[in-house]
């Protein structure tokens, strides 16, 4: 509502759409990147697709989030908007926004397009995106979007039985209890799934009873691919719970591709609610380990149906609620919270402290064997989702030598003399991906009577090879041509 100060886009160049029937493509802008005449925080207000007629049909959807940095593995990162058919974009309240380019978690923009090419078109270039409207000031309250089902995709490549089939998700009402704060005011629901997805609905659970109903009684990808539930706004309170329910005819698997399927609701609201720096999630399956720890991992009931009946469809019913919710005008204030009848119990989580007295190396150094994760990345990854004392959380502080290295009381003398001209880059076989130099970072922080050190003091006659007065007389001729890459078998790589 209102006017918003200016806008910006973010959007592919002439992406050459791949000639293969399905691409997630990902692209990103930062703050500088687009050139937004405003030198601090902004509040995003609205937002629609851009695309042309030409390239529209191969959009199948996509996904924008708000992440620290452009990069894969930026984290963490905030879901702003999922467009598929249908959607036009939206505009918020005039008390309400998405902050962004405020700190330093939320510096960039990241676009995840799903491209849909089943006829292997060639030659086909897109200039996709979105435009988003913004205020140059941070709004009353934070807006956000709560991700229900199976966002994870926890269920990919599960099969889906032919005939009609129901997947029920059930998240518990100890997930919103736990996350903290008080009652939340829902502005929209978007329903998605695939080609075979008949029907949809997503309830609102509080104790025993089902509060708030919002469905698609027929759901066909092709007219609206994400469908925005037509509602007012309503109250979800602490201890609420969520039960989402997908139909299909005919699955094949669960997947990312068109013809697979899928099962997610996003639920916008405010003000936006977070856990150790993360957004507020309830997805299938213990990919996040502290959201488990929350109670805000989801149950799985799937059925067979035997005929259409047991879809339940109530048609010309969008939405229901039960009970007074106090629907409220978007302009209106913030829900009152409301008293709980008990107390609920504290529960104790301690995040990963790895590096925890903060990354002492080059925070953009790439790890050796993290398939191009830096420092940055990862350590902010392990500290914002992992649990202290779990398997996952002691392998990770394994890359603490290499990021938040300790000196040695008595450092492993590796190369003392330097490295050979040349070798500063080469890759050591059998060091997971480490470079000499690498090695020479990690000897000053592993004690000179270990057994590592002598582990890699046998790497030094690659990285700092000294002359020998009668060097060993290995092919003489010198090795053949064809074979100079030739990998030799038992020689570690």
């Amino acid at each position: 509502d209102g006017e918003s100060d200016g806008n910006f886009e973010v959007h592919e160049d002439n992406y050459l759409i791949p000639a293969v029937e399905t691409t997630y493509h990902d692209f990103c802008k930062t703050f500088d990147e687009l050139n937004i005449d405003q030198s601090g925080g902004i509040s995003i207000v609205g937002a629609m697709p851009v695309m042309t007629e030409e390239t529209r049909r191969f959009i199948h959807h996509f996904t924008v989030y708000i992440a620290p940095s452009c990069g894969i593995l930026a984290f963490p990162r905030s879901m702003i908007y999922v467009w598929a058919p249908g959607d036009s974009g939206w505009a918020l309240p005039s008390n309400v926004g998405f902050p962004i380019f405020h700190n330093i978690n939320a510096q960039a923009i990241n676009v995840e397009i799903h491209y849909n090419n089943p006829s292997e078109e060639t030659g086909v270039m897109d200039s996709s995106g979105v435009r988003f409207y913004y205020v140059n000031e941070e709004r009353d309250e934070m807006a956000a979007i709560l991700e229900l089902g199976d966002p994870l995709l926890m269920l990919e490549s599960e099969p889906i039985n032919s005939g009609l089939t129901k997947y029920q998700f059930t998240c518990p009402g100890e997930c919103s209890a736990n996350i903290g704060g008080g009652s939340v005011t829902v502005l929209n629901e978007f329903l998605h799934m695939h080609q075979t997805g008949v029907r949809m609905t997503n309830e609102v659970v509080r104790g025993e009873e089902v509060v708030h109903t919002s469905s698609v009684d027929v759901y066909d990808f092709e007219q609206q691919g994400g469908f925005h539930v037509p509602q007012e706004p309503f109250e979800l309170r602490p201890g609420d719970g969520f039960r989402t329910t997908c139909y299909y005819r005919d699955g094949d698997k669960f997947g990312l591709d068109s013809d697979e399927e899928m099962c997610i609701a996003f639920i916008m609201y405010y003000p936006a609610k977070e856990k150790f720096g993360n957004p507020w999630m309830c997805p299938y399956g213990d990919a996040f380990e502290f959201l488990s720890a929350l109670g805000c991992d989801q149950e799985l009931k799937f059925y067979d149906l035997d005929s259409v009946g047991e879809l339940e469809r109530a048609f010309g019913a969008s939405n229901e609620c039960a009970v007074d919710s106090h629907l409220l005008s978007p302009t209106a204030s913030p829900i009152t919270d409301q008293p709980t009848n008990s107390a609920r119990p504290t529960i104790d989580i301690k995040m990963c402290s790895v590096c925890s007295d903060g990354i002492t190396a080059d925070s953009d150094s790439v790890i050796p064997g993290a398939g191009g994760a830096t420092c940055a990345s990862l350590i902010s990854t392990a500290q914002a989702t992992m649990l202290e004392g779990t398997d996952s959380c002691e392998n990770m502080k394994g890359v603490e030598p290499f990021c938040c290295p300790t000196p040695a009381d008595s450092p492993c003398n590796f190369c003392p003399s330097g490295l050979s001209a040349g070798n500063t880059f080469l890759q050591v076989p059998g060091a997971n991906g480490a470079t000499c130099s690498d090695l020479t970072v990690y000897a000053a922080t592993i004690e000179s009577e270990s057994y590592l050190c002598e582990s890699m003091k046998g790497r030094e006659p690659l990285c700092c090879p000294a002359p020998v007065d009668s060097p060993c007389n290995f092919c003489p001729d010198k090795v053949s041509s064809s074979n100079a890459f030739l990998e030799v078998p038992g020689a570690d790589g």
